[in-house]
């Protein structure tokens, strides 16, 4: 049964962590703005990173550093980083695999038990672990470096 919470509490988390916008943060102290940058983080010195939005802490032609969390303009599927798209789907499919999990363990719990059945929960909790250790492929991106 403490399985059951803690793997509640995962997909609890991994939904709040991507659907923050401070997952990855990038700066510049020089006069110049990152060249290498695409929209929307063309001509920004300062600002973060997340899964299905950003904010722009500090550009070109705005000196304050006050921001707050802006969407893509796509929900799922960004045009410019591949990166942040594949971090979209791992961050969208982790918990949906991870919740059949939980159903696969709920219903082994409670319902039946047969030789074994604890595998077919455990794959799926691997299968969660490891999509979502994708999410951070946004730190493959040499542009955010």
């Amino acid at each position: 049964m403490l399985s059951l919470v803690i793997v509640s509490a995962a997909i609890i988390l991994g939904i709040v962590g991507a659907s923050n916008c401070h997952f990855l943060k990038y700066d510049n102290n020089s006069a110049q703005p990152f060249s290498g940058l695409e929209a929307p983080f063309r001509g920004t010195f300062e600002g973060h990173v997340g899964v299905f939005s950003y904010d722009v802490m500090r550009a070109v032609n705005d000196t304050s550093l006050t921001s707050t969390c802006v969407g893509y303009r796509s929900t799922i599927g960004h045009s410019n980083y591949a990166v942040i798209t594949a971090a979209q789907f791992c961050a969208v499919f982790a918990p949906l695999i991870g919740f059949f999990g939980l159903m696969v363990s709920f219903v082994d719990t409670c319902l039946c038990r047969f030789c074994c059945s604890f595998l077919i929960s455990s794959a799926l909790y691997l299968a969660a672990c490891g999509v979502q250790a994708g999410v951070f492929s946004l730190y493959a991106e040499p542009d955010f470096w």
